[in-house]
């Protein structure tokens, strides 16, 4: 699947944001924060994995065909894939967060 694809269907399966604790709680929003900024800040590593395995590249030699099979490949791409799916899902929470607190600061 290419990155385009799959982070399209990942943010189409909305993730909801506790507003309530997160405003009553501010260890839990700090933690929230945290979390959330160190799973988007994995993404352009987890794309570039993606791209030298469905280029079937080495993903530890620059510019070396990858040693694995092609099972062996399929298998790595799955799980890299899945990874993406759920940091895309991420990114896009951290996107409507930080959106919606910038909205409702202005407005108070």
């Amino acid at each position: 699947m290419e990155l385009s694809e799959l982070k399209a269907f990942a943010r189409q399966e909305e993730i909801e944001i506790n507003w309530d604790k997160l405003d009553s709680d501010p260890f839990y929003a700090d933690d929230f924060e945290r979390v959330v900024q160190s799973a988007v800040n994995h993404i352009p590593q987890l794309e570039q994995l993606h791209t030298k395995l469905t280029a079937g590249e080495s993903v530890a030699f620059e510019g070396q065909a990858s040693p694995l099979k092609f099972m062996d490949l399929e298998s790595y791409l799955y799980l890299v894939e899945t990874e993406l799916f759920a940091a895309y899902q991420i990114q896009d929470v951290h996107e409507r967060y930080h959106l919606i607190k910038s909205i409702t600061h202005l407005s108070s």
